[in-house]
């Protein structure tokens, strides 16, 4: 017996479109999973870029009401994120301004590290004067590192006149507050009047250092 096939142009013309339509979703997919390939780790990073924007804008609000609530020190954090441009547009002159609030707050490590700026020249025009002003207004509040580095300063006459006893002194109140560089530093400098053999720069911070005699016997 004959199969007769029977001819039904409407139903040619809907398998036309089905054939159609799985070649366009291939097409779709090849060219999906080629923009995932080429996009893909950007899109992840722009992601996790704006959850860390958030996370940062989210952490300077703390440290605002933190301040506010009487932390000097969270000035101090909300100054480092000017400068570094964290969760906030970078500018020097706000972190500035904030590392000075966060002074006149009453923040060792704020007015420690105004020192640190003016002595270096960094973030601003150097100002050796300046620089040993707000040393000493952090040694007051009891930073020893501030301390140690008046003691360089008077040790080593960087912005002010040398004077070794002014330099003893202030190594001796930071090797009291307990840094073993200030407390080397004070047994040079009262073994040889002189001081430590070595350098340091212009913030107090060692380059390089040795005393001779120093549990040789000598």
């Amino acid at each position: 017996m004959d199969i007769v096939k029977i001819q039904n142009s409407r139903y040619d013309e809907y398998e036309a479109l089905l054939l159609e339509r799985d070649q366009l979703e291939r097409e779709a997919g090849a060219i999906w999973t080629a923009y995932i390939k080429e996009f893909g780790q950007l899109m992840t990073d722009v992601f996790e870029e704006k959850v860390e924007c958030i996370r940062r804008k989210k952490m300077i609000a703390y440290y605002q009401k933190a301040a506010e609530l009487g932390d000097p020190d969270s000035w101090m954090s909300i100054a480092y994120c000017y400068a570094e441009g964290k969760g906030v547009e970078r500018s020097f002159s706000r972190a500035l301004e904030l590392y000075e609030k966060a002074a006149d707050a009453g923040s060792a490590l704020a007015c420690d590290y105004l020192g640190y700026l003016y002595m270096t020249g960094e973030l601003v025009e150097a100002d050796p004067e300046k620089g040993l002003s707000w040393y000493r207004a952090a040694a007051e509040l009891g930073n020893s590192r501030s301390m140690f580095a008046l003691g360089v300063a008077y040790q080593y006459g960087q912005g002010v006149a040398a004077d070794p006893a002014e330099a003893a002194r202030w190594y001796e109140k930071a090797a009291l507050a307990g840094r073993a560089d200030a407390a080397a530093a004070y047994a040079a400098i009262q073994k040889t009047g002189e001081g430590f053999s070595g350098f340091f720069d212009l913030a107090g911070f060692p380059v390089f250092y040795f005393f001779f005699g120093v549990g040789s016997g000598g």
